[in-house]
């Protein structure tokens, strides 16, 4: 089960714990990941709403579950994270378009990338996020004043530059997917799903993924406890 899971699920939040426990000699290490998502989400709010530091902070850790999770192994508050950032994003380039950075573009696409390589579900909310600010950025593409300033002041090297940052960020968000379809033939590799004439094999049904988990589903011990 674990063999499959790692064949195919996106695994970046379990390589950066990894890498920490690695590098510092200590499993508790492995909790910094969830802090840093926090930390992030929170510098983000300061430079872009200039919402001060300490209150920022004050109110996520007076939600318990992120309480909870900020010193925990959770995969969920680091992607959940960078989610609030792309989504921010995005209603930043809807209700002050004039205002829309080069830095709001990066972050946008830097935390698409993180998220959708985060956690298996956010490859579908990631890219209907990722559709609504190609939408959104259409509607108000005369209204980017600030963004067009920033491009057309840039060296022309530094605007090749910015765009090939942008577009390395965009093929690592959908690295993973790419990669079960060269393997498996199915970007949601290890589930298996049926949409429509088109089937999708794996190890797993979708059914897999509710309350009984695949690897317990013939446990003598799992059955008595139900």
């Amino acid at each position: 089960w674990i063999s499959g899971y790692y064949d195919g699920f996106p695994v970046l939040p379990d390589y950066l714990q990894g890498i920490l426990w690695r590098l510092t000699a200590r499993p508790q290490a492995a909790n910094l990941v969830s802090l840093v998502g926090l930390v992030c989400v929170t510098a983000f709010f300061r430079f872009r709403y200039k919402v001060p530091f300490g209150y920022i902070v004050i109110a996520f850790l007076g939600i318990p579950v992120i309480l909870i999770q900020s010193t925990s192994t959770y995969v969920d508050l680091f992607t959940n994270c960078f989610a609030t950032i792309l989504l921010f994003i995005i209603f930043v380039a809807w209700t002050d378009p004039a205002q829309f950075s080069t830095f709001d573009a990066f972050a946008a696409l830097l935390s698409l990338a993180i998220v959708i390589n985060s956690k298996a579900q956010f490859l579908v909310i990631g890219t209907v996020a990722l559709l609504g600010l190609v939408l959104v950025a259409y509607i108000n593409r005369r209204r980017f004043v600030l963004l067009g300033k920033q491009l057309q002041s840039m060296a022309v090297w530094k605007r090749y530059l910015f765009s090939l940052n942008c577009f390395c960020v965009f093929c690592a968000a959908y690295a993973n997917p790419i990669k079960n379809v060269v393997r498996f033939r199915n970007p949601i590799y290890p589930v298996a799903a049926k949409i429509g004439p088109v089937h999708f094999r794996g190890k797993y049904p979708l059914t897999a993924a509710g309350p009984e988990p695949v690897y317990l589903s013939h446990s003598r011990q799992w059955k008595i406890g139900r």
